[in-house]
């Protein structure tokens, strides 16, 4: 039972870190969308204080690409700040089970070093030297 308990956590140890990567990575990516629109939104601004031509014949479109990248900036940290809590907790969830893995390999352990203490006592007293 020992042995399976520990494959079973092993196992479970290995899913946990992997939900974490997930979500690290959805996290990096999220923050490089973020980067993304706002270095997007300030080209547009450098674009329309240049006074190009179509910044002057379209002022409107200029400003609701701005905003427009600015709330996809908001909306991508917003969405990184999520991640990161989903982070902080598949690393709590996988660190516990790591350690329940550990108690359960140091019991199993323990288990085998006794019966072979016992194998062996048992061994010594049928054939006396």
């Amino acid at each position: 039972m020992d042995a399976r308990r520990l494959k079973r956590l092993t196992k479970l140890v290995q899913v946990q870190r992997q939900i974490q990567a997930l979500h690290e990575t959805r996290h990096a990516n999220h923050l490089a969308s973020s980067v993304a629109a706002e270095k997007e939104a300030h080209e547009l601004i450098e674009g329309f204080d240049s006074g190009a031509l179509s910044s002057t014949l379209f002022p409107d479109l200029y400003h609701n690409r701005i905003s427009s990248a600015f709330a996809r900036r908001d909306q991508e940290r917003d969405l990184a700040a999520g991640e990161v809590k989903h982070v902080v907790s598949a690393t709590l969830r996988a660190d516990k089970i790591d350690q329940e893995r550990q108690q359960a390999a140091r019991v199993l352990e323990e288990k085998s070093e006794e019966r072979l203490r016992l194998e062996r006592a048992a061994h010594t007293g049928k054939h006396p030297k």
